[in-house]
């Protein structure tokens, strides 16, 4: 992504394996990479009822020139929030340029009505950088940062919401203390809602949670999310954001796993315990389905067919309908970029730009989003192109 330095595809290419050293079945059958042209299919209108966003096509922004396809799909509007992405400075001139790009894309975003969803990633690179944080040596820094925002014109509606130390239960930050995450949270949700206090904060923890530095990540467990959400006061974290994704070993792998149904990536379950924990009513869920994995290898490389991407988003649309019937307001975030020409090497999209018409997994877009649509849950969107 261009807004901020991706130490996320790492992250989010992590989060692919959270599947890794549980219950280990037999290999599935899949489909490999085919380069056949495919038919031509029409589908239904998956829109919200309300009119297409204009010139979104134009737009110096990937996100939304991505958005404007999905609406084509729709044939209207599709969603009002998507999810970016900036990251947390370490510099007071680090503080100054990222506000800089940052505000460009939140006043696109709110020129087009666009609420943004703005995951705020500390640095994957340095082992020590949550404890510099909570240590408060960032303090000045990250205040620089809000005020930089603020006199680029930046307004509390425009800052949508922010979800502070995402995947705070992985191995992505070094450390998975649950009393580090809280003391960091709200720490940085103080300072940003100083500056903006009508602004919205919100957190996102995996399925499941692993011990420090687990560098294989292979020892994630799916255990209560309450220790991590505890000490943080109420009122502070507007949302709940709750993470989980499909995997399956390499197509070369000597033993073979997968992890494709939604109750085993995305237990509603976790999520309903932390939310009520804190307080609060509105749970996103953050998924996707890959249409291909190990895309940098092609010994490696393993793919899903339309139908079994169906049947993972039927699982999602059922943990998200478990969460609804437990009184929240729920949403769904479909993690929908191609990232297999960055380290992430896996394209989580449901067609190629400009070719929505001659993808059959198109129809799985379609059909997940009216099963949303039917059931009164939100949906939101991630897809935005992303240099190496």
């Amino acid at each position: 992504m261009a807004i901020y330095d991706y130490n996320k595809s790492m992250n989010l290419k992590k989060a692919l394996m959270l599947g890794v050293g549980l219950v280990i079945i037999g290999a599935l059958s899949y489909s490999y990479v085919s380069f056949h042209a495919k038919p031509k299919v029409s589908f239904s209108n998956c829109s919200t009822g309300r009119p297409a966003h204009s010139l979104l096509a134009k737009s110096s922004l990937s996100s939304l020139r991505a958005l404007a396809e999905y609406e084509a799909v729709c044939h209207g509007a599709v969603t009002d929030t998507l999810m970016t992405f900036a990251a947390m400075p370490t510099t007071q001139v680090e503080a100054r340029q990222s506000a800089k790009l940052v505000a460009t894309t939140l006043k696109q975003f709110a020129a087009q009505k666009i609420t943004p969803l703005v995951v705020f990633e500390p640095s994957s690179v340095q082992p020590t950088i949550l404890a510099e944080i909570k240590s408060g040596i960032y303090d000045t820094v990250l205040e620089d940062y809000y005020a930089a925002l603020k006199v680029e014109g930046i307004t509390d509606a425009q800052m949508g919401t922010w979800v502070l130390f995402p995947e705070a239960n992985t191995p992505a930050w070094h450390t998975t203390h649950p009393n580090d995450f809280a003391a960091n949270v709200r720490k940085v949700a103080s300072l940003q809602k100083q500056v903006f206090p009508a602004s919205k904060v919100s957190i996102l923890l995996n399925s499941r949670t692993y011990p420090d530095d687990d560098k294989a990540w292979n020892h994630g467990k799916l255990q209560s999310l309450v220790p991590y959400v505890a000490d943080l006061p109420k009122g502070l974290v507007d949302s709940f954001g709750y993470q989980g994704f499909p995997s399956a070993s390499a197509a070369d792998a000597s033993v073979a796993y997968s992890q494709l149904e939604a109750p085993d990536f995305l237990p509603a379950r976790l999520a309903i315990e932390a939310a009520k924990k804190m307080a609060v009513k509105r749970i996103w869920l953050n998924t996707g389905t890959f249409k291909y994995m190990y895309t940098g290898d092609v010994a490696a490389q393993i793919s899903l067919t339309t139908e079994q991407r169906q049947d993972i988003l039927a699982g999602v649309t059922q943990q998200a309908e478990v969460v609804k019937k437990e009184g929240f307001d729920v949403s769904v975030n479909l993690f929908a970029a191609d990232k297999s020409k960055v380290d992430e090497h896996v394209d989580w999209s449901y067609w190629q730009p400009g070719a929505s018409s001659e993808s059959a997994d198109t129809q799985a877009f379609d059909m997940f989003v009216r099963g949303l649509r039917e059931r009164d849950i939100g949906l939101l969107l991630y897809d935005q192109a992303e240099e190496n």
